[in-house]
């Protein structure tokens, strides 16, 4: 009996409330039906008529007696002393269902304490923490609860730290069959393995966005020239201050990583998407002035709402850099010169799926940092728009 009690989970009551029910019945199920015991201990097959001398009352009480040796062996002493009284293996199954089976309420709402009051555990990976939320969803549903795979991804989302929130975002932008738990859980492994990989090398941090800046800032010292440029490869300032052109690596990652904001797909930027809304010679059109109605592609790292609500007045004269953005836009009118109002107001899809109006376009005079100086450039055919911030493409 050591050795099965061994093999078995010990059905034990921590000090929370919560039981390790489910999992320790399960098992203790498959054992009794190993031994051809379980009819006998679920009252399936009921004890023959007649005395102790006869056989095969004497077999059901043998067997009997030994799933209730199981039973009392796989459960913690004080919960030994619950089913104490009880004179049979089915009765101490009727005992141990009512206390904490699926019929007992406290038990479901202990489990719903769980699923809905978990906190992210920094102790754990992100990975780990995922799959705890994944063990409570399980525990509720084979208690007879319903647990949606919308509300465990929408669970997962919620415990997210500030260092993943990026993730929210970028989850928002996917759809169809792609939505799923499945492909949530290899997203965040990806994050996982950034963060270790930054957690190694403190230096290399990969950042969210490009800024630079329409005014001039004073210049930053750069103390430490053995940074590597996550973006161009070249070393002597991090990526947040590059200005150089990305290299191989770098559009292999955001390809493979972040995908087309268009069709969804990985491998391609929404400006070279064959599903992109508008072609190529129309945009060669418009940027001669031949037409009066515009279509442009513009997708960012954050939505357009939460955009808005951020928009400080540090924010308003920052550009924002996308590898997805297939033209220049900023609602700065005050910026241009060579400006052209549209006949008619074109559409502009940005990352979220919403669409703004753009009125013009022109030219912009700006400083931009190459991660020593800043430079005087100027950003043609830049479309402008109304309450939105500056975006520029690569």
């Amino acid at each position: 009996m050591d050795g099965v009690r061994s093999q078995l989970e010990i059905l034990t009551e921590s000090s929370t409330g919560s039981v390790n029910y489910e999992s320790s019945i399960f098992k203790l199920n498959h054992t009794l039906k190993n031994k051809r015991i379980f009819d006998v201990a679920t009252g399936v097959e009921d004890m023959p008529a007649g005395g102790d001398e006869n056989a095969s009352v004497l077999a059901w009480k043998t067997k009997d007696l030994e799933a209730q040796t199981l039973i009392g062996l796989n459960c913690s002493r004080a919960i030994s002393r619950k089913i104490a009284k009880c004179t049979s293996a089915r009765q101490m199954l009727d005992k141990l269902e009512t206390l904490y089976g699926k019929k007992s309420a406290v038990s479901i709402e202990g489990l719903q304490r769980l699923f809905f009051g978990y906190k992210y555990d920094e102790k754990k990976t992100v990975i780990e923490n995922c799959m705890q939320i994944q063990e409570y969803a399980d525990n509720l549903t084979a208690a007879g609860e319903e647990v949606k795979e919308s509300w465990i991804m929408q669970r997962i989302l919620s415990i997210l730290p500030a260092k993943l929130y990026h993730f929210r975002t970028s989850w928002d932008n996917v759809s169809g069959v792609d939505r799923c738990l499945t492909t949530m859980f290899d997203r965040l492994r990806l994050e996982d393995d950034r963060l270790k990989d930054d957690d190694e090398n403190p230096d290399n941090h990969s950042q969210n966005e490009l800024i630079s800046k329409q005014v001039s800032r004073s210049k930053t010292s750069n103390a430490n020239k053995s940074f590597e440029c996550f973006k161009c490869g070249k070393k002597g300032h991090k990526k947040a201050e590059c200005r150089g052109k990305p290299c191989s690596k770098f559009i292999e990652y955001c390809k493979n990583t972040y995908g087309c904001k268009v069709c969804k797909r990985k491998g391609h930027f929404a400006k070279d998407c064959p599903e992109k809304e508008c072609s190529q010679d129309n945009k060669s059109d418009v940027k001669s002035h031949d037409k009066d109605f515009r279509h442009a592609c513009i997708s960012i790292s954050l939505s357009a709402q939460s955009l808005k609500n951020d928009m400080t007045d540090d924010l308003k004269n920052s550009w924002f850099q996308d590898c997805g953005a297939s033209e220049h836009m900023s609602s700065h009118r005050e910026w241009f010169h060579n400006y052209q109002k549209l006949n008619k107001p074109c559409l502009i899809t940005v990352g979220d799926g919403n669409k703004i109006k753009g009125i013009g376009f022109g030219d912009i005079n700006v400083e931009a940092y190459n991660g020593q100086e800043w430079n005087k450039i100027v950003l043609k055919n830049v479309l402008t728009c109304q309450k939105y911030h500056s975006i520029s493409s690569l």
